[in-house]
């Protein structure tokens, strides 16, 4: 078996066993319930909405079943955020587009951003969050060849009118994440020091109000169930308490690591556990499904040849990579996306039992591949 547990102490991060348990997702006793899913496929650079029908033992593409999602080329940028799905095309050299697509409510709305600056030509979007009635956008504009300025802009979508905030930033913004009434900045100096840095925007007076040092190699933010920030590195993750701004460092082994700093493949369940897809270089895919519990410091790995016979992989579901990891509470069942390895603009999703031991259930091929999916 390949199916590792490890664990992670406060300077360390060390292989414990070879199976998972119980304990791997804090899965409870097994269900049968109807979950059914919205799934959001690429299709050859276009994104698609598509409803599954899904029980304990049922898996299938449900045509009836139509929502208010139009087909879209795939985005610059994007920011999920509960039922929600935000992202951000450019239109022309002087505008772009927001889109925020609730699939709870199946509505969406799009705003249309930028119209106030007559010259973009050097105008670069890095990143977009929102939350409530507000949108961020962070935004780099080139002056001469030497020098550039730094933008948060906050748009109040109250107002029928485009009615925003720029806020200036002394460091180039990659990557905002929304919590506690807070914008979270990751930023980059790129003129000097080449570090990281975390800037706090209050979203009341949409002003600065803390800037941290975060060192080097800062790869993402992400918010936990608590709505506090998760800074990820390599070695190492950092918890900031969104409230006090606190920090909290968990490092890891050399060699160990959870490595979920770069993985665009999460999500986070009720219970705060982390579900993503883990670079590996000692498999045979690019990247596997994995669960990352902060509360115990745990990671287990699921490696695809642990649950799936030699002739599923290569020939029946043709596994390429892992493109979505999820979790159907309802079922206890981890939900993994992947790309095909022929055919392009194929893919599939696989649902397994992950305790006592990954156990595969079923799976459904898909024309397109596995973005992300929300619970209906």
């Amino acid at each position: 078996m390949k199916t590792y547990s490890m664990i992670c102490a406060v300077l360390a991060l060390v292989v414990v066993g070879c199976n998972t348990s119980d304990d791997a997702s804090g899965v409870e006793e097994e269900k049968t319930v109807q979950s059914d899913y919205n799934l959001i496929l690429n299709l050859n650079g276009i994104w698609s909405s598509h409803h599954l029908s899904a029980g304990a033992d049922i898996l299938a593409i449900n045509s009836a079943e139509t929502d208010a999602f139009v087909d879209v080329a795939v985005p610059e940028l994007t920011y999920r955020n509960d039922d929600v799905l935000g992202f951000y095309h450019e239109q022309t050299d002087c505008s772009g587009k927001v889109t925020l697509h609730d699939f709870n409510e199946d509505l969406a709305n799009e705003i249309t951003v930028f119209t106030d600056i007559a010259d973009c030509n050097t105008l670069t979007v890095t990143s977009l969050a929102y939350a409530s009635n507000m949108v961020y956008l962070s935004y780099v504009v080139e002056v001469n060849s030497k020098d550039k300025t730094y933008f948060v802009r906050a748009i109040d979508l109250t107002l029928e009118e485009e009615n925003f905030v720029d806020i200036e930033l002394h460091k180039k913004p990659l990557q905002m994440v929304f919590a506690n009434n807070r914008v979270f900045v990751l930023t980059f100096d790129e003129k000097e020091t080449n570090e990281n840095g975390l800037v706090t925007i209050d979203a009341t007076s949409n002003t600065v109000i803390n800037e941290k040092n975060l060192g080097y190699d800062a790869r993402q933010l992400f918010v936990n169930v608590d709505d506090d920030i998760i800074i990820a590195y390599d070695s190492l993750h950092t918890l900031l308490n969104s409230k006090t701004l606190a920090l909290n460092y968990v490092n890891y082994e050399e060699g160990k690591e959870p490595n979920f700093a770069t993985s665009n493949a999460t999500f986070f369940n009720s219970k705060g556990i982390l579900y993503y897809g883990r670079p590996t270089t000692d498999g045979i895919f690019p990247s596997i499904p994995a669960i990352y519990d902060f509360g115990k410091r745990t990671v287990y790995l699921y490696y695809y040849e642990n649950f799936l016979t030699e002739a599923q992989l290569q020939f029946e579901y043709e596994i390429a990579n892992t493109t979505m990891v999820s979790y159907d509470d309802n079922n206890n069942l981890l939900l993994v996306g992947y790309s095909k390895a022929t055919g392009a603009g194929k893919g599939g999703l696989l649902r397994i039992k992950v305790a006592p031991e990954p156990e595969f259930i079923d799976n459904i091929d898909l024309d397109g591949v596995p973005y992300a999916i929300y619970f209906k």
